[in-house]
């Protein structure tokens, strides 16, 4: 079993195309990011230097783009209404930039891709222009028709949708999901997202639509108040969302349940969600085929007497599938106490591209939330494109927490690496480049 694995992983890295990776450096080499791309070879890097660059970026093969920083590279749109970023691709990484003024109906669109992460950047100020016959709604970063992609560490915030000229409205929505599914949302702030036009309009956080396998986690919503009703996360034909550890703070309706959707909403002490100041409802939950597990959250009242306080038109528990609010938690929202994993999770390592040192951090989950004993057999090691392991990091027993490991590419040529986690359920790999 152990060979047939061995093979398995070795094919795997076989099937990339393998040769010596380039960085490109704008404006050093190029003296734009869309010209770095067009002439860059998959899985290359392109590192952009601090300033204001005014591009319409398509990205349409496997690359990593980074900046110096969310406030020192600044993407603004080509043209007026030009969109800043599209990613049509698999394996993207963008990191560390600011993208901000679109009049465009995206800020980041990523679509048909698979395997990419936005990472440390912000989005802000999508403004869709006003419109004589319908409301064009402006969506920070759309993902739509996509899997396995990741969102972390990223500011998301005061995106307005334009509306009509003379009546009606649009959405201004900050992450919007929809038909994809293996969707991770990451210590991101979303915030201020309002609608727009005559008639007013919606402000979302996040919207997801007809997508499944959605894991919102330890992010800030916060500030979607607007008269017409703003939502922190609304959730239609979506099933098993897992939204936990996030504090939602400050909107007309915290979290919005809609039509067929399926989500647990923390359901665990140890990853409590932090409900506060939600002007309507925490949880607005009013579809009969919808289903909740909302066990186990701080609700910012100490006497929670019955799951109406906090439910729409959630009358008949029974046809509505609500699983009892009895757990909750009613200390402050600065005193959570020190939380305990509920699944296996392997971090992007940081800094990533490193040199020649970078921290790769998992996390082990609680025995009474994932089978087994409480000790777990775990090993990281880290591989070559061409499959071969150049580094043990980890290979021993280990309780329920979180770690971290340093790995050292002194003795190691540039290029991308692949470090994997295996434990007794799971096998995760990810990417990393040693560039010095």
């Amino acid at each position: 079993m152990k060979q047939a694995n061995n093979i398995s992983f070795l094919i795997l890295f076989l099937s990339i195309i393998v040769h010596a990776q380039n960085v490109i450096r704008v404006p050093n080499d190029y003296s734009t990011i869309q010209s770095a791309i067009e002439h860059s070879r998959d899985y290359d890097s392109i590192i952009v230097d601090k300033g204001v660059f005014y591009e319409q970026i398509i990205v349409s093969r496997p690359l990593t783009i980074l900046g110096k920083g969310q406030l020192e590279t600044i993407i603004r749109p080509k043209t007026v209404f030009g969109l800043p970023m599209l990613i049509k691709s698999s394996d993207v990484v963008v990191k560390d930039l600011w993208i901000t003024a679109s009049h465009n109906e995206y800020g980041i669109n990523i679509s048909n891709s698979k395997n990419c992460a936005i990472i440390n950047c912000k989005v802000d100020s999508t403004r869709t222009p006003l419109s004589l016959h319908y409301g064009i709604d402006a969506k920070g970063i759309n993902i739509d028709s996509s899997r396995n992609i990741s969102i972390v560490g990223c500011i998301v915030l005061k995106n307005s949708g334009g509306g009509y000229l003379t009546s009606g409205s649009s959405y201004g929505i900050g992450i919007n999901i929809n038909q994809s599914h293996d969707i991770k949302i990451r210590s991101t702030v979303i915030s201020d997202n309002k609608g727009g036009g005559p008639g007013g309009g919606i402000g979302y956080g996040l919207r997801i639509q007809n997508s499944n396998s959605v894991i919102i986690d330890s992010c800030t919503v916060e500030g979607h108040t607007q008269y017409d009703g703003g939502v922190g996360i609304q959730l239609f034909l979506t099933t098993d969302c897992l939204i936990r550890n996030n504090k939602i703070l400050n909107n007309h309706i915290g979290i919005d349940i809609g039509f067929k959707s399926t989500s647990q909403i923390s359901g665990s002490k140890q990853y409590a969600n932090k409900f506060l100041n939600n002007h309507s409802f925490s949880i607005a939950l009013h579809d009969a085929f919808a289903s909740i597990d909302a066990r186990w959250n701080y609700w910012g009242h100490d006497n929670v007497d019955s799951i109406s306080t906090y439910i729409l038109d959630c009358h008949d528990l029974q046809s509505l599938s609500c699983v009892d609010f009895g757990n909750y938690i009613t200390s402050s929202i600065e005193n959570i106490e020190t939380r305990l994993p509920i699944t296996y999770i392997l971090n992007q390592n940081y800094p990533n591209p490193f040199n020649p040192e970078t921290t790769i951090s998992f996390e082990v989950p609680n025995a009474e939330t994932h089978y087994g004993a409480s000790l777990k057999k775990i090993s990281l090691e880290v591989f070559d494109l061409l499959g071969r392991k150049v580094a043990t990091l980890v290979n021993e027993m280990k309780q329920p927490g979180n770690y971290s490991v340093k790995f050292d590419g002194s003795n190691l040529a540039n290029g991308m690496y692949f470090y994997r986690l295996t434990t007794p359920n799971t096998t995760i790999t990810k990417k990393m480049v040693l560039l010095k």
